[in-house]
Formats: structure tokens, C-alpha cells, sequence
């Protein structure tokens, strides 16, 4: 708890942006709007009214108070400086709950913590002794599903850096003591809504890793970097401008962003390409690797990609897992012939991002050929027939009602065997506009009834669980993002030249009746 701290609340054009706190002992403190987690903190220094602030040993930049209105905020963000003029109003603060996002500060462990340690505690997960995740800007984080714990940028660390940062630090020896950590709160949440999470996948795939526990140093570092499970996407390139995705994820969506003002001229956003910040320090990663999953972007378009198989297959590690997550919508790309190349490896598993099929797919997967899609699948099953392919259904407003229809024409046509883990299904939360939660009473009404006989229909357990988990988050919350809904569709689809009432007729009522305010 803050008892006396130096706050300042930072306004960008009238809205909160974040507040600052800044403790008498030189630690501050940073919560972006709407953000209950600490989401920045380490120490700072004031010289001549200036906060000069240092985040976990890198630089992070600076605030200085202009005046009695505003202040000046610069950022030393991946290699990028760029700077801020902020109102801001100064304010006293007490009794405020601070959450680390990595959980409870913990200087030392003892060797009896982690003699006593239990890997079934309902905070262990092996991810921070077994996983490196990095996104498209190079940012490293312990894994996909936590992105408040970022450990730093590969353009300016180095992997063994990243290893051992003083978050991931805290993250493992809050782990071992069983301490549930706040940044966490994703799989904690899917635990408790279906049972099953993330953090549940990384203890099954990786239990015979649990040893590296009990040679994990006091202070929580670890003496090798051994990452078993490397998460690799390093490059924003993609040739789909998906209705649900950004610039920051994919390369496409750059000009229609830039056109419907998502991002300006001070923000441009390009093609990044990081490969080479890790180039060298890929052959002792791939010497200890047992999995490794490619994404982007579109790994399929990213040239390194290949790269990185050809290393594998000259090391002749034919035993490591390969997973993509890719929109399977180009298989022929700088000549490689990858089925070939996929053959020689004997665990490969194709997750295949789609939504919907035909025209509603090509909608929200912009830039995608439905009968491209449908041949490569074909292509897959005869060159690499023990691969195995998924399709990853990101359940959003636009296709809620046309799931199981869905699901019945992919198992038809043999695209998937059926099972739940040939479909996955993952649940868009941002943006909130088309978050199925935000649909009106009328259509989730609709969408339960649809749903509900679908279940009855079913024959397995195990798929009736596996749909009931879209009613659970349906009916969960509901939220109120229709008019930002239509608006944003709206400007999208006079960009596109495309009419989301032609290609989904059964939203068309919904539709015309939300007023814009």
C-alpha cells in the first residue's frame, strides 16, 4: 500500500492516460488508464524537477513538469524516440494498491522453498523455465497469453538477458512459493470458466522439465538458458488485412489504417523485421529446442523462416515440434517447396487461422482466396499426410451464428477430423466492438437458441463442452460498443468497397438500427 506518494495524472486530449506515482523511496509507479496492474515500475531520480525513470535496468525515459498544466514525457522505446506533451494534474494519493504484475516482491528464496516445492500449487506454470515468446516489435514476454510482463526487446538484449530479468525472476520465485501471479490472470480466468488454460498445456507438455525448478539460483535466475519451446515472430509481414487485427500484427493493414486515421503520420507504422537481432544466437537455442512455433505476420511469407528449417534439417533435428499458426493461404513463396521441406520432420502440426468459409471468410480475412485455402489443404494431406491441421476459429460478433454451420462443413469435407482439438476456438476481446459480448439482447437470444440445438445435436461430451464454452462467454458480460461498431465497419467497408450487410444479410436489422452518438 502507498501511504505518501507524488502522483500525477497525465491527460492526453482530456482522457486519462496514466498516473505516476512517485514513492520518497525512489520507486515509482505507473497504471495506464483502465489498467488495475502496475504496468511500468523500478526507480527514478529527480534532478532540477525533472523524474528521470529507470524500469528494470533499462533506460525508459523521462518526465519533467512544465509548468502548472502540462508536462513532457519522452520514451526510449525499442531503439524509437519519440515524446508526449501532456496535460497533467498534480494530486496526493494515499492508502492506493499497488499490484506487481509479477507478483509479490520477493528478494530471496530459500533452498527449502524449493525443496517443498509442489508443481501442482495454482500458480506453477513451466513456461518461465521452458518458453521465450516474441512478438512482432521484438518485445519479449513469458509468454503468449501475458503481455503485462514485458522482459524487454531482443533488438537491444540478448536472449540470455531476457532469460534472467528481474520480472521473470519474480515471476518464478512467486511460483515456487505458489504465490498466483496478477499478470497471470488470463489462464487463471480460462481455469475457472472452462477448466482449462495456457498455464494447463505448459505443465502436460513440459512436466519432465520440472527439475530445472530445483536448479533455479535464490535470487530466481537460472545458470543455462535451455528454452525448450521457443515462440518465434519476429516479422509483422502478412498478405491479410484481417477485420480484427492492426498494423502491429500484420503488414497489410498499414494503408487502410493510415486511411481511416488509426494511425497518422506521426505514427507510421512499417514492416518490421527483426531476425537479425537473433540471427546469431539462434544455433545454442537450436541445439536444446524440442518445439518451436512460427507466427507473424504470416511465417509463410517470412524469408528467415526458411532459414531456420534448413538449420534444423542440416543439425538433423528431425525430433523437433514444429507448429504454425498461419493463415495457410500461400504455400509457394520464394521458391522453397516447404511441404517438402515439412516431410523430413516427424511431429508438425498446421494451425490454420479461419473464421468462416467462402465470402464471409474472405470479409473478415481480407485478402484471403477461399479456394486457394481449399486446395492447400488438399496439397497438405497428400505431400505431408502425417501432418496434423487445426483451424483456429477466433469466435468475434461477425460470425457467432455461422460457427457450427462451420464446424459441419470442415469435418464434411475433411478438412478437420471432428475433434475439439482439430477446431479451436479462441475468443476475440479487443477490439471490444466486435467481442461477441457486445452484441444486443435480440442476437445473443438468437445465437443461444442457435447454439443450443447445435449442442443437442452432437453425440460426443466432449464436443458439447467444447461449443458451451462460446454460450459461457457470450452470456458472461454484456457490453455496449454497437454505435463504435457500426462506425468502424462502416469506414472499413467504404475503404474495402465491400458491405457487411451483403455478406452477413442476418446482421442487416442490427445494424441499421444502432445511432451513431
Amino acid at each position: 500500500m502507498i501511504t505518501d506518494a507524488q502522483v500525477y495524472s497525465l491527460k492526453e486530449n482530456d482522457n486519462l492516460f496514466f498516473k505516476v506515482y512517485f514513492l520518497q523511496n525512489n520507486n515509482f509507479y505507473v497504471f495506464f488508464a483502465n489498467d488495475r496492474l502496475a504496468s511500468i515500475y523500478g526507480m527514478y531520480e529527480k534532478i532540477n524537477n525533472i523524474y528521470y525513470l529507470k524500469a528494470n535496468y533499462n533506460s525508459y525515459g523521462s518526465i519533467e513538469i512544465q509548468n502548472e498544466s502540462s508536462c513532457y514525457v519522452e520514451y526510449n522505446r525499442n531503439s524509437i524516440q519519440y515524446k508526449k506533451i501532456l496535460s497533467y494534474v498534480k494530486t496526493k494519493e494515499y492508502n492506493i494498491s499497488i499490484t506487481i504484475p509479477e507478483g509479490e516482491y520477493i528478494e530471496k528464496i530459500s533452498n527449502e522453498n524449493k525443496e517443498s516445492f509442489n508443481p501442482n500449487n495454482e500458480s506453477f506454470c513451466s513456461a518461465p523455465w521452458t518458453h521465450l515468446y516474441l512478438d512482432g516489435s521484438g518485445n519479449a514476454f513469458p509468454c503468449c497469453k501475458n503481455k503485462k510482463s514485458g522482459l524487454g526487446n531482443i533488438e537491444t538484449e540478448t536472449v540470455k538477458e531476457l532469460w534472467n530479468t528481474e520480472k521473470l525472476k519474480l515471476i518464478r520465485k512467486n511460483m515456487i512459493l505458489g504465490n498466483k501471479i496478477p499478470s497471470c490472470e488470463t489462464c487463471y480466468l480460462n481455469e475457472k470458466r472452462w477448466g482449462m488454460s495456457y498455464r494447463n498445456f505448459f505443465n502436460s507438455k513440459f512436466a519432465n522439465k520440472y527439475e530445472l525448478v530445483k536448479n533455479t539460483n535464490l535470487d530466481g535466475s537460472l545458470d543455462d538458458v535451455n528454452i525448450s519451446f521457443l515462440d518465434l515472430r519476429y516479422s509483422n509481414l502478412c498478405n491479410l488485412k484481417c477485420i480484427m487485427c492492426s498494423p502491429y500484427s500484420s503488414s497489410a493493414w498499414i494503408e487502410d489504417a493510415k486511411k481511416i486515421g488509426t494511425i497518422s503520420k506521426d505514427n507510421i507504422i512499417k514492416p518490421i523485421n527483426l531476425y537479425n537481432s537473433i540471427k546469431d544466437q539462434l544455433p545454442a537455442l537450436l541445439k536444446n529446442v524440442t518445439r518451436i512455433n512460427f507466427a507473424g505476420g504470416e511465417p509463410l511469407l517470412i524469408k528467415e523462416n526458411y532459414e531456420i528449417l534448413d538449420q534444423l534439417i542440416s543439425l538433423k533435428r528431425f525430433d523437433v515440434e514444429l507448429t504454425y499458426n498461419t493463415n495457410f493461404s500461400k504455400l509457394n513463396n520464394f521458391n522453397q517447396d516447404i511441404l517438402a521441406k515439412w516431410s523430413y520432420f516427424k511431429d508438425i502440426t498446421i494451425k490454420a487461422s479461419l473464421d468462416a468459409i467462402r465470402v464471409r471468410g474472405e470479409y473478415i480475412r481480407k485478402g484471403l482466396i477461399w479456394k486457394d485455402f481449399f486446395m492447400n489443404r488438399d496439397l497438405l494431406r497428400k505431400k505431408v499426410p502425417h501432418a496434423k491441421f487445426k483451424i483456429f476459429c477466433t469466435v468475434q460478433l461477425l460470425n457467432i451464428l455461422h460457427i457450427p454451420e462451420m464446424y459441419k462443413y470442415l469435418k464434411t469435407h475433411m478438412f478437420i477430423d471432428g475433434s475439439p482439438e482439430s477446431f479451436h476456438l479462441s475468443f476475440l476481446d479487443w477490439p471490444r466492438y466486435y467481442d461477441i459480448r457486445s452484441l444486443p439482447k435480440e442476437v445473443k437470444e438468437k445465437a443461444n437458441l442457435i447454439y443450443n440445438k447445435f449442442i443437442d445435436e452432437l453425440d460426443n461430451q466432449r464436443l458439447k463442452d467444447h461449443f458451451k464454452k462460446v454460450l459461457i462467454y457470450l452470456n458472461e458480460q454484456d457490453y455496449n460498443y454497437q454505435s463504435e461498431f457500426k462506425s468502424f465497419t462502416e469506414k472499413l467497408d467504404d475503404i474495402r468497397k465491400q458491405d457487411v450487410k451483403t455478406v452477413f444479410p442476418e446482421l442487416k436489422e442490427y445494424f441499421d438500427i444502432i445511432n451513431l452518438h
